[in-house]
């Protein structure tokens, strides 16, 4: 997390220090090895919660951890982001779990469809946020591809 925040707040990016708190949520990358073969892994995902008051610092709260020998994420924490998300929303856990459920199936098929250029995502977001039950049926029906197609 301090490299982060050093390439933010040096050149060529210079983000002043108090902007740093406008980050929600923070992905830390690492390229390493899997069975031999050299990729790219999500090292941890973090919330940044705010500076602290007292030394300047950001304070964060990592909610997921990679485990290398099982190339999975295990939950390291609660996430205030999906809290605040829940009350903002007047959800209950139940429905913020159905959500990241039905989410989790479209990003699933999107990935297994190879539908990774900005313009498909773009419009995949817009239409669940528009129509949450047509995507979920598109997915189910595998057609969601085909139907994004048509807008490109």
């Amino acid at each position: 997390m301090q490299t982060l925040v050093n390439r933010l707040e040096n050149e060529p990016i210079n983000v002043p220090h108090a902007m740093l708190q406008s980050l929600d949520i923070v992905c830390i990358q690492v390229q390493t090895y899997v069975n031999e073969v050299r990729v790219r892994r999500s090292k941890s995902i973090v919330e940044v919660t705010g500076l602290d008051a007292r030394t300047g610092n950001i304070r964060i709260n990592e909610i997921y951890q990679w485990d290398p020998a099982a190339d999975t994420f295990k939950q390291a924490g609660e996430s205030y982001v999906l809290n605040s998300i829940m009350q903002s929303r007047g959800w209950k856990q139940d429905k913020l779990d159905s959500e990241l459920t039905n989410r989790g199936k479209i990003l699933e098929y999107m990935r297994g469809k190879g539908m990774r250029d900005y313009i498909s995502v773009s419009l995949v977001v817009q239409a669940y946020s528009t129509n949450p039950e047509l995507v979920l049926e598109a997915v189910r029906d595998d057609t969601l591809q085909e139907m994004i197609s048509q807008h490109l």
